[in-house]
């Protein structure tokens, strides 16, 4: 699952995304549709964490990480062993824009299709 709270950002002053809060479930498929300059690019771009970090709010991903390895999947298998190590899969919560998350983003990044 992806959690966005209270995601805002500007540019040069110029309000974007304004208090955008939504959840995206587990294995969900979305579409992102509205008028040109709406911000739907500046929305996709922080939901992969790429270029740079919101004005304000967050971006989570709910996931599963080895213990032991690099192996990263969805949520609902923590607690179960990894598949290519045996280690255990825990349950990790993973702000993209947290700089104490950069660890784990990049675990994410790989494991996440975000196209647009």
């Amino acid at each position: 699952m992806i959690t966005v709270k209270d995601l805002c950002m500007d540019f040069d002053g110029k309000l974007v995304l304004d208090n955008v809060t939504f959840d995206i479930p587990e294995g969900e498929i979305i579409g992102i549709i509205g008028r040109s300059g709406a911000g739907k690019s500046v929305l996709m771009h922080l939901l992969r964490g790429v270029e740079q970090p919101p004005t304000r709010g967050s971006v989570v991903y709910h996931i599963a990480a080895c213990n032991t390895c690099e192996f990263t999947d969805v949520q609902s298998v923590a607690g179960n062993c990894c598949p290519l190590c045996s280690g255990e899969l825990a349950a990790m919560d993973v702000d993209l824009w947290d700089e104490r998350s950069n660890g784990l983003k990049s675990r994410v990044m790989h494991r996440t299709a975000i196209m647009f």
